[in-house]
């Protein structure tokens, strides 16, 4: 997202451009990390079975 978007959504969220950067900076990392998960069906078993225990 180009400068002047990622300006233009933080000024209608009512946060500095910095936050909506982080956020879309760990939005990505996560969308990879999902996807990394979906294609590995061992690691899904044993995230899933982690989170159980939790």
């Amino acid at each position: 997202i180009k400068g002047s978007r990622i300006r233009r959504i933080a000024r209608g969220a009512g946060v500095e451009s910095k936050d909506v950067k982080e956020l879309l900076k760990y939005y990505h990392l996560t969308k990879r990390a999902m996807k990394g998960f979906a294609n590995n069906r061992k690691l899904r078993k044993s995230l899933m079975k982690q989170l159980r225990f939790t």
